[in-house]
């Protein structure tokens, strides 16, 4: 693999991971909103499981963003073991 493509999946790997941050901050943003609101007792249920598919979708990103940064350092050590 040339330093171009290195550096190429560099910067895609960098995008999904700002893109991963913005889900992480708008579901999260969602799920605290949801816990302050005042809810009628009818929609108290929707609430809770909208709560809980919005903690998957948090864990999910940060998953996504500990494996994104783990693969863009793995590919920059790669990089610099090129250009020496």
């Amino acid at each position: 693999m040339g330093k171009e493509t290195i550096k190429e999946q560099i910067k895609y790997y960098t995008e999904l991971m700002k893109i991963a941050w913005v889900v992480l901050i708008a579901v999260s943003g969602g799920v605290a909103s949801l816990l302050i609101s005042d809810k009628p007792k009818a929609r108290a249920e929707e609430g809770l499981i909208l709560m809980a598919l919005g903690v998957v979708y948090i864990i999910l990103a940060l998953l996504s963003i500990f494996k994104l940064n783990r693969d863009i350092h793995r590919l920059l050590s790669r990089l610099s073991r090129l250009e020496q």
